[in-house]
């Protein structure tokens, strides 16, 4: 009886096992422990992140990452309800904050190498899409605005009209428009002859 009891004791003793290699995951470590694990290693800066997602393409070093209709690189920032601008926050991490635009002198909107982003005004940044002809050149003017109620025909009897000493509220009740719209394409003010501006 004292045998059976024994081979019995013999047969529940846990097997020998291997020592632990350095890569093997501890027993009781779940998912969750590793997944924090593999956060601490992820960049937590802005800056970090968009580093990361570049490749070298001649002298830019193009963002990978998002971007805009526009081509610009973005990426989602901490506290902000939407992503701020790659180009933008590399500059920062370099200079500091700044109220200025960050142009490109290369004029390549997903780059963002440092050495060829600078700061500038509105202004500048206007001047410079001129430049590089990416100004719309779209004129509005005129009979080509959607919204215009009168026409370069209705202006030019309106000039005659007044003219002939026909007061601006009587114009202004024929053509649907208020006295201070005839009297402005009266005075040339709107709706200029292409003579009117020499």
């Amino acid at each position: 009886m004292w045998t059976t009891v024994a081979r019995h004791a013999i047969s529940l003793a846990p097997a020998p096992t291997a020592p632990l290699s350095t890569n093997a995951v501890p027993v009781g470590v779940g998912a969750s422990c590793l997944w924090s694990k593999n956060m601490r290693e992820t960049p937590k800066s802005p800056y970090e992140r968009i580093m990361r997602r570049t490749r070298r393409e001649n002298e830019c070093l193009v963002f990978t990452g998002y971007r805009d209709l526009k081509g610009y690189g973005r990426i989602a920032m901490v506290r902000r309800n939407r992503p701020k601008l790659a180009h933008r926050v590399v500059w920062e991490h370099h200079h500091g904050r700044t109220a200025l635009c960050v142009l490109h002198h290369c004029d390549n909107p997903p780059c963002v190498n440092i050495e060829h982003l600078y700061a500038g005004t509105q202004a500048d940044n206007m001047r410079d899409m001129y430049r590089r002809g990416r100004m719309p050149t779209i004129d509005h003017r005129g009979s080509a605005n959607g919204c215009a109620k009168l026409s370069w025909a209705k202006a030019r009897e309106i000039r005659s009209h007044a003219a002939a000493s026909e007061s601006t509220e009587a114009l202004a009740k024929v053509y649907g428009v208020h006295r201070d719209t005839i009297r402005d394409v009266i005075n040339r003010k709107t709706w200029q002859e292409r003579q009117d501006k020499q």
